[in-house]
């Protein structure tokens, strides 16, 4: 039986595990920023953040939380920032990305327009143009007669 800890010694563990919760959320968000979205690279995001997860909670646990063993307040207090931290991380990437691709895009759909008006013209001058039959002259080969 694990005895009781004070209230000076949970609370630190508590913003302990926060820590580390939010630091496992940072890093999920930016494997998934490298990654992308595919199905597979979500499947070893989501695998990498719960092993990640649980080796430091335990480690954690072990090494830095007043009584040495895992409570189910750290616990909460682990998974509860590193889905705060998701969803926060989630609002700030959308908003450099949209504010760092934001002039690329616009450059990117100039090029593209003016790429369609090329392509445009280039088929109508494809058009235009016939191809010309030239008849073909008639050989004899060798003499008939």
């Amino acid at each position: 039986m694990v005895t009781s800890i004070p209230a000076a010694g949970a609370a630190r563990d508590v913003f302990l595990a926060a820590g580390a919760g939010f630091l496992l959320g940072a890093a999920y968000r930016a494997l998934r920023a490298v990654l992308g979205n595919s199905h597979a690279a979500c499947f070893v995001c989501d695998a990498l953040l719960l092993a990640l997860g649980a080796l430091t909670f335990r480690s954690a646990a072990a090494s830095a939380f007043t009584a040495g063993v895992m409570r189910w307040y750290t616990g909460a207090a682990m998974a509860l920032f590193a889905l705060w931290s998701l969803r926060l991380l989630r609002g700030v990437s959308r908003w450099l990305h949209a504010s760092l691709c934001a002039p690329f895009g616009a450059v990117s759909a100039i090029f593209r327009r003016f790429w369609n008006i090329w392509a445009q013209k280039r088929k109508r001058r494809k058009k235009k143009t016939r191809p010309r039959h030239l008849k073909k002259t008639m050989h004899v080969l060798y003499n008939s007669k």
